[in-house]
């Protein structure tokens, strides 16, 4: 376990004392409420007395009343896991034993890893196709020990766990034991109390108030500009202790602003009048590889932009730390043919009590230095300058950023006017993105752990080729876009084509074409296809990245479409005499990078051979693990969906991983990842859309498909919600659409 100094722990539980005064606040505002939670001693004594006499029925009679209580357990994953567990526990009875032993509080940690390995074990051997899933049980584990000893053992909330994540405070673990007890020692290292400090990581996680900036940000860039300056001077860090302290410091500004763009975005948006993009700023001081951790941190909201999707404008509303202070307001990178210009514009738009601040390069004198109403030449910031800390641990300065934005509206609309002439960026103007991490940005976005697409970044540029592959509705083919995007912002570095039956080898690199010639009638020329094509930009342009995106890959006859380009995919310093071109060889560029999508619900994955495996990674995109789990929850969290349409899709693919024999047949989450879901668009979605496709997998037993009709769905959810066998409640916790039916 990595060691924390003392000033580091110190500013951790400064920054949760921050959190905490705003949840606080937060539950004064609530109604009260009575006991929704069972008391140590109550939970104690029924363990005790289950230990000495196994009874699952008496299990089960408790575990019904705590089931529909908000607290202890809110997530119907935990209560759709335990429950299924539950039900294969009543032919084992040393299963139960082993589940009793394990919710029992342990002594220390050593007894906590065998009580979460043994159950987690039990499980494995117990469940149906996947379910129950073997990693719900620590969390369910933790849920009871957090009721019995509050102080010592937390709740493993995993809202909480990924704040934790997110500010470089927790690694990120997959095996049960690491990942509870990591967060056990991170939890209880900034609270008396574990519990307590993870209910207030989950609210904040849910929730994304503005708390006041961190109040060691300044310290931490000044520390950072430091080490800058040495890593400068010797071409590397001092020491990796330098190195990790610089790193720690990035990662913690990067969280931060983050998350104040979270919280403050839509207040900034209505000042402003538009609707504005994120964008995540880079750790480093470029998005070069090997480039030194940065000495400023900021959270940048951008324009909407008239080019490709999910491109960003160069106009971006900033508040920006650095050793001296904070400025906040207006950076255009470039708006114009030249920065005097938007300079001029900007004076002469200046509102009242605001000033220009100049933007420097890493590693200069500051970072942003305040000036006066005169614009300053070369890059700049228009706004406000908060000198020091005085921007710092103040929930009122979520007020003044309000207010900055709402005086530069006028300056933000004369400026995005400027920026829609016909004029090109100079050519010593540096992308103004290059301070933004596209891959952190893209994450951020798509609600997906950045590290994941920082793998998935890290095996493309490897092998130079992968396949997303997965069921229908997981969102393969909306990544690989956003991601060529992001790898490629030009339009002409990145193209997309879709493989289908009849897809030749001439239509994907080249072949001849019937052409009218006018007087003689046709003629045939050799025309180059959508590979060929890139090939050629990428030749021409050695330095960048170029990406075809290949959806349905699969849905092609691969050998009959590659031909001798196969051998190109591996060996992209060799070169081919290619079918139509005997005479000149041809050599697929290094920078072309593939990105192709395959849909596994006809099992065609089993189709591809040895050989075309060998040249793609493989990344699975399924619904029920890795960094695609809850995704669909975290998204109607995000747009104030009802999340527990969720759950209920959790239990549909539980039951259809089991029907069906494996993962590959699944519901994804993007059918209901929709603006205003209502049970109108609930019950349309699920119709003519899902049930077809259930319907088309269980076709021919009538019964089962009768099973998958959205009441009978609807019905058998808010069953599965309680404990199976106890009283069946008139609904879901949180479901607004009961009408009451059975």
């Amino acid at each position: 376990m990595d060691t924390v100094d003392a000033l580091e722990q110190e500013r951790r539980q400064a920054k949760f004392r921050q959190v905490e005064a705003e949840w606080r606040r937060w539950r004064e505002d609530l109604p009260p409420s009575g006991p929704d939670r069972p008391t140590a001693a109550e939970l104690t004594a029924l363990l005790d007395e289950l230990a000495r006499q196994p009874d699952l029925d008496r299990f089960r009679q408790a575990w019904s009343g705590w089931a529909r209580l908000s607290e202890p357990f809110p997530n119907g994953g935990r209560r759709l896991a335990l429950n299924t567990a539950l039900q294969l526990m009543a032919n084992d009875p040393t299963a139960f034993e082993i589940l009793v032993d394990a919710l029992r509080l342990p002594t220390d940690e050593d007894e906590a890893a065998v009580k979460i390995r043994r159950l987690h074990e039990t499980v494995t051997r117990l469940r149906q196709g996947s379910q129950p899933a073997p990693n719900m049980m620590p969390l369910i584990q933790s849920t009871f020990w957090s009721r019995q000893a509050p102080d010592a053992w937390p709740a493993l909330w995993t809202d909480g766990e990924l704040i934790l994540q997110q500010y470089g405070w927790l690694a990120y673990e997959t095996e049960p034991v690491a990942r509870y007890l990591t967060y056990r020692r991170a939890t209880r290292a900034l609270a008396p109390s574990a519990t307590h400090a993870a209910d207030v990581l989950s609210w904040y996680s849910g929730h994304h108030p503005f708390c006041g900036l961190d109040l060691s940000l300044v310290e931490r860039c000044r520390e950072n500009a430091i080490t800058l300056g040495e890593w400068h001077a010797r071409s590397g860090y001092a020491s990796p202790e330098d190195e990790r302290a610089a790193a720690g410091n990035a990662i913690t500004l990067r969280a931060e602003m983050n998350l104040t763009n979270l919280a403050l975005r839509r207040r900034i948006e209505l000042a402003l009048g538009t609707d504005l993009r994120q964008g995540s700023m880079s750790l480093e001081t470029s998005t070069s590889p090997g480039r030194p951790y940065r000495a400023d941190g900021f959270c940048a909201l951008y324009f909407p932009s008239t080019g490709a999707p999910g491109a960003l404008h160069s106009l971006s509303f900033r508040i920006w730390v650095t050793r001296d202070g904070v400025a906040v307001g207006l950076h255009p990178s470039w708006v114009s043919d030249n920065y005097n210009q938007s300079g001029q514009v900007a004076e002469s738009q200046l509102p009242t009590d605001l000033c220009f601040m100049r933007v420097l390069g890493h590693g200069e004198d500051g970072r942003i230095v305040p000036g006066d109403r005169r614009w300053p030449g070369g890059q700049f910031l228009v706004g406000r300058w908060f000198p020091g800390t005085t921007a710092l641990d103040r929930v009122d300065f979520a007020d003044d950023v309000a207010g900055v934005a709402e005086a530069l509206r006028p300056t933000a609309e004369a400026l995005l006017a400027l920026s829609r002439s016909d004029a090109e960026p100079p050519a010593d103007v540096s992308d103004p993105t290059s301070d933004i991490d596209p891959v952190a940005t893209l994450a951020d976005d798509l609600l997906l752990d950045p590290s994941f697409l920082e793998d998935i970044v890290g095996l493309l540029r490897e092998k130079r080729q992968i396949i997303l592959y997965g069921p229908p509705g997981t969102g393969k083919t909306y990544v690989a876009k956003r991601l060529a995007e992001a790898l490629a912002p030009d339009v002409e570095r990145r193209m997309i084509v879709q493989f289908h039956p009849s897809t030749s080898y001439e239509d994907f690199f080249e072949g001849f074409r019937p052409q009218s010639d006018g007087a003689t009638g046709l003629s045939y020329t050799l025309a180059p296809g959508p590979l060929a094509l890139l090939s050629e930009a990428a030749r021409t342009q050695p330095g960048d990245e170029h990406v075809m995106v290949i959806d349905e890959i699969n849905r092609g006859n691969l050998p009959r479409i590659l031909g001798e380009l196969l051998f190109l995919l591996e060996y992209r310093d060799e070169s081919v005499r290619t079918l139509y071109r005997p005479d000149a060889p041809f050599s697929l560029p290094r920078n072309v990078l593939f990105i192709g999508t395959m849909n596994t619900a006809d099992r065609s994955i089993a189709l591809v051979d040895a050989a075309l495996r060998r040249r793609f990674h493989f990344i699975p995109f399924f619904p029920h693990e890795g960094p695609l789990a809850d995704l669909l929850r975290r998204w109607l969290e995000r747009e104030q969906g009802p999340v527990w349409v969720a759950d209920l899709l959790d239990m549909v693919n539980a039951e259809l991983r089991q029907r069906l024999g494996g993962p590959h047949l699944q519901v994804g989450p993007s059918h209901f990842m929709t603006q205003n879901l209502d049970e109108v668009r609930l019950r349309r979605i699920w119709d003519y859309s899902v049930f077809p496709f259930i319907e088309e997998q269980l076709y021919g037993d009538w019964g089962a498909v009768d099973a998958y009709r959205f009441e009978a769905v609807h019905r058998r959810f808010r069953t599965e919600s309680e404990i199976v066998g106890g009283p069946l409640e008139d609904a879901v916790s949180g479901d607004p659409w009961d009408n009451g039916e059975p």
